[in-house]
């Protein structure tokens, strides 16, 4: 997750990033796990191990620590003014394209639909970068599966 402005620790901005099963429209309704969050500027990388049905989409909360005037800044896309200058939206990025970030409320108050984060000209995204892997103890290509076949050759 890339964030633009940092949090000092100490003044109560530690809050938490959670991976939770999604549920009607997007919402996180299971929790799977979740890290304490105190965001640095730049990204920012976090380590999950969850498991979850194929085909369940998944939603990343991050919920701000309870200080107040909390600095930090997520970062967007920002498709109203591009990184040239012209407009984004529709000419890099199509105007039509599904929406995947939301904000939810805060958790005395939380949005279900989440609003999504509009730029004034259509809707920015947040910027993540996801890297999974599968660690299927049943396929045949995890290295104990590559021992037998090599003695094969022996």
């Amino acid at each position: 997750m890339f964030v633009d402005t940092g949090a000092p620790a100490g003044y109560g901005y530690t809050g938490v990033i959670s991976v939770s099963e999604s549920g009607g429209e997007g919402c996180p309704e299971v929790l799977l796990q979740e890290h304490p969050f105190l965001p640095t500027s730049g990204w920012n990388e976090h380590e999950w191990t969850v498991q979850w049905p194929t085909n369940q989409d998944l939603t990343v909360t991050v919920t701000f620590g309870p200080g107040e005037d909390n600095p930090a800044t997520l970062v967007t896309d920002h498709p109203a003014a591009g990184a040239t200058g012209p407009i984004a939206c529709g000419t890099c990025y199509p105007s039509t394209r599904p929406n995947w970030s939301y904000y939810f409320g805060t958790a005395t108050s939380p949005l279900c639909p989440g609003s999504p984060f509009h730029d004034g000209v259509c809707d920015a995204q947040l910027l993540f970068d996801v890297v999974a892997f599968c660690n299927d103890t049943h396929s045949p290509v995890i290295p104990t599966s590559w021992g037998s076949i090599k003695s094969l050759y022996r």
